[in-house]
């Protein structure tokens, strides 16, 4: 059985970092799925900079609104 890389990593600081494939989503898509998250958390968008296939987001806690694993993983849900 293959092994599934989960795209959420913990960065410093409670932050965590989510890897999209663009091949698999449009940047408008993406970009409206991150607007639902924008009242509680900061976050980030760039593509990466070894893969344009990849846009790296950063979720990053906004005043009382801490971030943990969940924030992410309720992202790749959307």
């Amino acid at each position: 059985m293959a092994d599934i890389k989960f795209p959420v990593v913990e960065l410093e600081d409670k932050k965590f970092q989510v890897s999209v494939d663009l091949n698999l989503y449009a940047k408008e898509v993406i970009t409206a799925a991150l607007y639902k998250f924008t009242h509680l958390y900061y976050v980030h968008q760039e593509t990466d900079n070894s893969n344009s296939n990849l846009v790296q987001i950063v979720f990053e806690s906004k005043e009382d609104n801490q971030v943990s694993v969940e924030v992410p993983k309720q992202f790749c849900n959307e």
